[in-house]
C-alpha cells in the first residue's frame, strides 16, 4: 500500500506532449521503499517531480513486513545494471 505520496508540478503537460517517466530506487527495500519520479515533456522541460513510499505488507495479517527476497533480488540486479 502506499504510506506517503509527495508531488510538485513544475510545469503544464499539454495535449499531444509525449511524456517521459524516470523512476530510481535510490535504497535497498526493507519493510519500506521509496521511488523518486521525474516527468519530462518531449523538450526535456521537467513536468514533475514525486516520490512515492510504499510499504510491504503481509496479506493474512496486514501487517508490515519486510520486502519480499525476489524483490530485493530483482533491485540488486537493476542496481548493478
Amino acid at each position: 500500500p502506499v504510506y506517503e505520496l509527495n508531488i510538485k508540478y513544475r510545469n503544464p503537460a499539454l495535449y499531444d506532449d509525449v511524456l517521459t517517466l524516470e523512476t530510481v530506487v535510490s535504497k535497498e527495500p526493507t519493510i519500506r521503499v521509496d521511488f523518486q519520479h521525474e516527468v519530462f515533456n518531449q523538450n526535456g522541460l521537467k513536468i514533475i517531480d514525486a516520490t512515492v513510499t510504499l510499504v510491504f505488507v503481509n496479506k493474512l495479517t496486514r501487517k508490515p513486513c519486510k520486502a519480499p527476497s525476489f524483490f530485493i533480488e530483482a533491485y540488486k540486479k537493476l542496481k548493478i545494471a
